[in-house]
């Protein structure tokens, strides 16, 4: 009996695996992250900021940050757009994929953007209002895969 039930707590530990490592980016220009389903606000988010799932309830899902904050947010604005977020107090934006190319602009903490693309340990992201530059790796959180 007691082995039926260890296989029993496996067997769902597996199947929740993949989704509690799920991610998910903001699709709305910016959105409340609330302390419960239609609860309080605890924060704004804004276009493209990636977010783990951590569970779902009904229409919500409760998600994580890469600050380790969590929060509900209405699933009707959340998109598989691969995404990331600058997680150091600033990163230099650059013309191209490495530490010699020109700084565009100095992004901070916090600032989300779309990857569009990877290239050795630099990502080419977008702000999608015409911004693109490229991150190094060091300096982002998100959809890093």
């Amino acid at each position: 009996m007691h082995r039926k039930f260890q296989g029993v707590l496996l067997t769902l530990l597996l199947v929740s695996a993949p989704a509690s490592a799920a991610m998910l980016s903001l699709s709305a220009k910016e959105a409340n992250v609330r302390s419960s389903p239609g609860g309080g606000v605890l924060w704004v988010a804004y276009r493209f900021t990636p977010f783990k799932v951590l569970s779902k309830r009904g229409g919500w899902v409760k998600v994580g940050d890469f600050e380790q904050d969590s929060g509900w947010i209405s699933g009707s604005v959340l998109e598989k757009i691969p995404s990331l977020i600058v997680k150091t107090d600033s990163a230099n934006l650059r013309k191209g994929p490495g530490g010699n190319y020109e700084v565009l602009w100095v992004l901070q903490k916090g600032y989300p953007l779309k990857k569009v693309k990877k290239q050795g340990e630099w990502y080419k992201v977008t702000d999608g209002a015409g911004t693109t530059g490229w991150l190094h790796e060091s300096t982002v959180w998100g959809f890093t895969e």
